[in-house]
Formats: C-alpha cells, structure tokens, sequence
C-alpha cells in the first residue's frame, strides 16, 4: 500500500518511508496543523479486522501518552483514516542503537554507560506509571547527538494470542527475551532489567551472548543457559560493568536489580578507579558451577601413588579352624540391626512425609468483587492463587472495580489453580502486578508459530 503523499485524518501528510516492522511501518509525516515533522506508526492492514488487537492497540497506545521524559519518544495522537490506524510519534533524527552497533562494533564503555543511565531513566519513569515495555531492544532506542529515547512503550503489550501469529517480529525480540516471558510466566517491571542487561552486553561486546540457528533454540538459552562472561568477549572489560551485566541478567527475576533506579545507581559509580577491579559478581548459576568443580588433587601434577593394600573388612571364609568369639558375632548382629533400623525408618518416611510433600493445599476463594483489581490481584496473591483478568464493560460500575469473579468466594481449590476476575476496564490495573495468564496465551501462540517449518529465522 503506497501512502506517499497521503493525508491522514487531514492533518498528516505522508513523506517518506523510514522503517519497517513485523507489525507496522514507519513514516516521516508533516503535521500540517503544528508545522513540525513527526514520526507516524501505521499497522499493517492484516490487523484492521482483529478487533481484539486494535481495542488493546488503542488502551495501551493511549497509556503511553502519559509518559513524558526526555529519553521517551513522546506520543502525539492515535488515531484510524479509512480503517487504517496509525499512531503519531516525535520525529527523531539519527539512528537506531542497533544500527550504531551495527557500523560501530563495541561502544566506548564510558559511550554505553552514558546510553545506559538515559534509558533507565527513562524506564524508571515508565514504571513509576506503572508501564511496563516487555519489548527492549536496540531496535526500538533512538540516538539523536548522543541522546537515547526509547520508544513502542505498549506496542508489544498490545500484541494478543490471537495477533502475534501474524507477524514475525519476535524474533527480532527474542535475543533480549526474559526466561519469564520465553516460559510465560508472570510478567513483571524485572523482565525489562533483564532486557536492558542483555542490552548492556551488546552495547560493550558488540555482540550477542546467544545465537542459535531458530529463535526456539535461542528462547530456550534465556531459560537454561548463563550468559558468556562479557570480559572473555571483551579484553580490559572492567569488573564492575560485568558485574552489572551479570546481576541484570540473573534467571530468577528475584535475584536482579529490583528497580531500575538500583540498577542506574550502580552505573554511575562502574568507571570510578576503586570498582573496576572489584571482586567478581557470583550468581547463583555460578555458584552451582563452582559447586560442580571437583577440586581435588590435579591428576596431571601429582606423581603415580601406590595406594597401600587394604585389608579386606567384610566376612570372609575363616580357614584357620578357630571360632568367632563373641565380640565378632555381636559386631555383626549389631550392623545388620542398624541396617534394619535404617530401612525401617526410610519406610516410616515415605509413607509419613512424601504424600505431604506432594499433596497441593487445599485454600479457600477470597471474596473479591467490589475491589479494585489491584487488590483483587494482592488478595489471590496471598492465597497462593493465580488471577485470570477478563475485561467487562458495565457503566454503572467503577474503572477497575472487580465486578464478579469463578469460582464464587468460599469455593475450595487446589494452591495455584486460576481464579478469573472480571474487571470493568483492565487498563487501570497495575501492569507491574497483572497475573501472567494472557501473556501465557500470546506466549503460547508465539511459540506455536516458531515451531512452524519456514517460519523461523534467528536474528544474525
């Protein structure tokens, strides 16, 4: 579809083409209004007729229009021309970060903590609304005169189980991929730390630290495998920059930096002469490694030993013709006792213990209608529950509010079963906090769709 020279809604006439997405191009547009460039999103056509997309393309394109930051790509307008539908961003010169690795190779370190700082800063402010990106990558930061401004804040959110399989664009995404998002888990704030540390690892090596010949192969290294030490990808690497790298980058999101403040604030002290030769960071996958290591006399320093010959302690024929004295008789009966003892109490266990362990609790629905669903979310939470959010639209009821819930309040269930709340406008519940049921089902579609023969290409 060529929309050159195209107004949009009488006010965005179209110039020129300057990217192109899995899920939509990019062009150059003169608002004819304001008189500035700016920069229009324009979805592909294939999802005009996925209502589901463009309600959430809508909700959370309209988020981010409350985000304003100096590292932020502002968002003007969302809007629809003639069934097409486009969002109206600030135009931005220059290049994409992937692009300036791309013809530069491993930044300056002092360049890339100086990128680094500006795009936390800039998702710090996004999580303190409450936006959570899911979708960091090189691709989508922008430098202008060494400036970086993030951009698609909840593009990728808007991205359902029934749209993703129409477009290819995760597997640009999937080297900067959380374990959590690649197993379709519970999506938090952390998964973009985890994202912005795969980021760092690029912007100084200059590489990535997985590739794989399918995105599949390379999903699943996020979930198993640690990432290659950055120092042996770069020489003269200070400790403390890998050290940042490998904390961001830590499995359980538990174990990363908790915000990106914390994670900022620890940059900017990386390059001060006292840290970059700081003790290395030891992870909790490193520590299994190290655990691993047998640590024993090395075989091919030590000299050939004799071992000395050991008498032999078990029974044995007795020639001499003597009897056992009773010392030896008691001695026997007493082991073949502990032995008895032993395999009784191993029975006591299995049978006392193990059906504990493996039973599921059994815990009782709270009562959850009335609440804001931010609550509703805190309450099963507690209860060692999982929330299914399905959104209503009831316009006596309160933005939030949680206007019913299955199964009832009181119901018994299984610890961990989904409980599905209905909420009258999912976008007012915390993004930070909202149960990982619908990002299991876009997960899921995802990786049916990676699976399919001829539909896998790894990014290089």
């Amino acid at each position: 579809m060529d929309l050159i020279g195209k107004r949009m809604s009488d006010r965005y006439e179209i110039i020129s083409l300057i990217g192109v997405g899995g899920m939509a191009h990019v062009y150059k547009a003169n608002d004819i209004i304001l008189e500035r460039f700016v920069a229009v999103k324009i979805l592909q056509p294939q999802f005009n007729a996925d209502n589901d997309f463009i309600r959430r393309f809508h909700r959370e394109a309209q988020a981010a229009t409350s985000l304003h930051h100096p590292h932020i790509v502002n968002i003007y307008d969302v809007g629809e021309d003639e069934d097409t539908y486009y969002i109206v961003m600030e135009y931005v010169e220059g290049i994409t970060l992937k692009e300036k690795i791309t013809q530069e190779g491993p930044l300056p370190v002092e360049e890339a903590v100086e990128i680094m700082k500006q795009v936390l800063g800039a998702i710090e402010q996004a999580h303190a609304n409450r936006v959570v990106h899911r979708d960091l990558k090189p691709q989508n930061i922008l430098i202008e005169n060494s400036t970086a401004k993030v951009a698609d804040f909840g593009i990728a959110r808007a991205a359902s189980s029934a749209t993703i399989t129409h477009t290819n664009s995760v597997i640009g995404s999937v080297h900067y991929l959380s374990p959590e998002q690649a197993k379709g888990s519970v999506i938090t704030h952390r998964a973009d730390i985890y994202s912005l540390g795969i980021l760092l690892f690029e912007m100084v090596t200059g590489s990535l630290p997985f590739k794989a010949e399918s995105a599949v192969s390379i999903a699943l290294m996020h979930i198993q495998e640690s990432i290659p030490m950055p120092t042996d990808r770069r020489y003269g690497l200070p400790q403390s920059i890998e050290n940042i790298i490998l904390r961001a980058v830590e499995k359980d999101p538990d174990d990363r930096y908790q915000t990106a403040f914390s994670m900022k604030e620890d940059l900017q002290t990386s390059l001060q002469e006292s840290r970059k030769n700081e003790a290395p960071y030891i992870g909790f996958y490193q520590t299994l490694a190290m655990a691993s290591v047998y640590t024993g006399p090395d075989a091919e320093s030590e000299e050939t030993k004799i071992l000395p010959v050991q008498a032999v302690t078990g029974p044995r024929e007795d020639t001499s013709g003597r009897k056992k004295s009773p010392s030896q008789k008691n001695s026997w009966f007493l082991s073949f006792l502990i032995v008895l003892l032993l395999v009784f109490a191993s029975i006591v266990a299995a049978f006392t213990f193990v059906p504990e362990i493996l039973s599921v609790e059994d815990v009782n629905v709270p009562e959850l209608e009335g609440l804001h669903a931010d609550e509703a979310l805190e309450r099963l939470e507690n209860k060692g529950l999982a929330a299914l959010p399905e959104e209503v639209t009831i316009e006596d009821r309160a933005s939030g509010e949680t206007t019913g819930q299955l199964p009832a309040a009181g119901s018994s269930v299984k610890k961990h079963s989904e409980v599905t709340i209905y909420v009258n406008d999912l976008s007012t519940m915390d993004l930070a906090a909202e149960n990982g049921s619908r990002e299991q089902n876009g997960w899921t579609a995802i990786w049916t769709e990676l699976l399919l023969p001829g539909n896998v290409q790894a990014e290089d």
